[in-house]
């Protein structure tokens, strides 16, 4: 049935959203980003993210009409990550 988690309030500098995970047959990932009071950001949402399915140490989030930019948020933001069949290793901002 899969699971779902909220991260802190985090501060970054970068502009990408990288994943390293292991999606494995059938898994996916999906990640919502909301501002440090739980709020979803518009555009950021499960719904409109285009889902994970990768086994890989830089898989880039994507969210549709929006690419993969975070950049204009630089606000402290929380990820709300939702997945089933997969692991998550580690996430990264990039410039």
């Amino acid at each position: 049935s899969g699971g779902e988690f909220v991260t802190p309030p985090l501060e970054f500098e970068g502009g990408e959203l990288e994943l390293n995970v292991d999606c494995g047959a059938g898994g996916w990932l999906l990640v919502e980003l909301q501002d440090a009071e739980g709020r979803v950001l518009e555009g950021y949402t499960l719904k409109t993210c285009e889902t994970v399915t990768a086994n890989s140490v830089r898989a880039r989030v994507g969210w549709r009409g929006r690419g993969s930019h975070v950049a204009s948020h630089r606000q402290a933001i929380r990820l709300r990550v939702a997945m089933r069949s997969a692991k998550l290793y580690t996430f990264r901002f990039l410039a």
